[in-house]
């Protein structure tokens, strides 16, 4: 038996050991929370059913050229 305030080498294993499980622990939940719960919601705004581009459709192209240098559709 160890005096009081001394560890025995099992004894400091086991805390290691614990607190090692305990940061895998929050780790697990943290990642579930972050990952898996946000998978579940569902987002109705970019959810939105929509018809694909038709001829004749008004559409907005957006382009990296100068103004003078656009073309039209």
């Amino acid at each position: 038996m160890a005096a009081p305030g001394e560890f025995q080498r099992a004894d400091v294993y086991l805390v290691k050991r614990w607190k090692r499980v305990q940061y895998l622990a929050n780790q697990f939940w943290e990642r579930w929370r972050k990952e898996f719960l946000l998978a579940l919601q569902q987002r109705q705004k970019w959810n939105t059913p929509r018809r694909n581009i038709q001829k004749g459709d008004v559409v907005l192209l957006k382009e990296d050229s100068a103004r003078n240098q656009r073309r039209t559709a």
